[in-house]
């Protein structure tokens, strides 16, 4: 129960980054995607670094299924990092191209500096309660983590592709970055929701059901 309510916190304050420098600090839209890039990129670390120890803390064989899951702390932090790149790039390009055309204001790096701080000490903060609260992850526990930077992944292609077909349709860049909010709060929020309070998608009901 600890341990939920302390996710629950971790996570609150991850959203309260981007979203009170929206709303209290006036960041530009580009600010709070590139933060969302950015904390994809250290929540993967932090998923791989949680396979070493569920690897570490088990002495003999790996626990069953562990690798065969995807759970293999080196194939986590390769397929993250290198599909994160190309959007990374991808996304800097659009950026660019938006910009050069006077279509949006160039990147505040100040406010993006601020930004990658504030939800690298958050990340830092739930890392550290984690390992006192679970010294010895759990398979279950570790998977957790690796399907959320797979469903954040999976968010990302999404405002990748929609985002610029919708732009291209409409002619308006700001569409790309309401697109964007859209997907974060509807997508965040239901895995929210979920884990506080212990919802369960129907392929899990029905392997409990099996059990």
């Amino acid at each position: 129960m600890l341990r939920r309510l302390v996710d629950l916190v971790i996570t609150a304050a991850r959203q309260a980054v981007p979203v009170g420098g929206i709303f209290a600090l006036g960041w530009q839209p580009q600010v709070a995607v590139a933060v969302y890039w950015i904390e994809s990129v250290l929540l993967a670390a932090i998923a791989a670094l949680l396979c070493v120890r569920l690897r570490d803390s088990t002495s003999g064989p790996p626990p069953a299924g562990s690798l065969t899951s995807g759970l293999n702390p080196r194939d986590v932090l390769g397929f993250h990092w290198g599909s994160l790149t190309i959007f990374g790039v991808f996304f800097a390009a659009i950026l660019f191209i938006l910009t050069m055309n006077g279509r949006i204001a160039p990147m505040n790096w100040i406010e993006l500096r601020g930004a990658a701080t504030g939800i690298a000490v958050v990340l830092a903060a739930g890392f550290a309660l984690d390992s006192l609260l679970l010294p010895d992850p759990t398979v279950a526990a570790v998977q957790a983590r690796v399907d959320a930077c797979l469903a954040r992944w999976a968010l990302m292609w999404l405002l990748g592709f929609g985002g610029i077909i919708a732009m291209a349709f409409t002619g308006r860049p700001e569409i790309f970055f309401q697109w964007f909010a859209v997907l974060k709060l509807t997508w965040e929020g239901w895995g929210l929701m979920a884990r506080t309070f212990g919802w369960k998608s129907l392929k899990e009901r029905a392997a409990a059901g099996r059990g």
